[in-house]
């Protein structure tokens, strides 16, 4: 499933960048084709489609406009604030990773991690480490009385239908706003978006007010 904003497709395709950067052992600098070739990884090919070159350099341009990273001839230099702003992208990475460890196996929980890394905001940071901490899971949002929680559980077993979920932007840690329930679905709003949950999938989300 591919991400359907340009700007979410630019955003992981920048994010991963200042990754390869800081995580390739390449003193922070590598050539064009280098890097480029590092970011290609094979979820980031899944979720941005075959436009790829066309986001890489998008995104580096962003990049470089920005001040995260100098582009001297052939060579990407990554700065002192792109260092910064890869220790945080690499931050949410194992926090993600550390949650997801707990049901799932280490190959699974790091591509969910890779998924949501690029998806996540502060907010969810904090409290996904106040839930790793919670004794309540939490209720399926069917049964959730409250306007408003934070997703502290997906408990679903198929797999393909737990990455469409997280796919969504709808991860623990995230805030849920309830609008409006209707015949066999949920509308919610989750940051700037609202969704449209099928019951059958509202089951599986599990919502505390923390």
């Amino acid at each position: 499933m591919a991400f359907s904003s340009r700007q979410k497709k630019v955003k992981m395709v920048k994010e991963n960048i200042l990754r390869v950067l800081k995580e390739e052992k390449l003193d922070n600098k590598g050539s064009f084709e280098e890097i480029r070739n590092l970011a290609r990884e094979p979820i980031v090919v899944e979720y941005i489609g075959t436009d790829l070159d066309e986001f890489f350099t998008e995104g580096l341009q962003e990049l470089s406009e920005s001040g995260y990273v100098k582009l001297e001839k052939n060579l990407i230099y990554m700065t002192e604030k792109g260092f910064e702003e890869a220790n945080t992208i690499l931050s949410f990475h194992q926090i993600i990773e550390n949650y997801f460890l707990k049901d799932l196996d280490n190959e699974t929980a790091h591509r969910y991690a890779h998924i949501l890394e690029h998806l996540i905001s502060f907010e969810v940071e904090k409290n996904l480490k106040r839930i790793m901490e919670f004794e309540d899971s939490g209720e399926p949002l069917t049964q959730y009385t409250a306007d408003e929680g934070i997703i502290t559980g997906l408990d679903f077993t198929d797999k393909k239908m737990l990455e469409r979920i997280i796919s969504m932007g709808l991860c623990p840690g995230q805030r849920l706003k309830i609008i409006t329930k209707i015949s066999g679905c949920f509308i919610v709003k989750s940051r700037y978006t609202h969704l449209a949950i099928d019951k059958s999938l509202c089951k599986g989300i599990l919502v505390a007010m923390l």
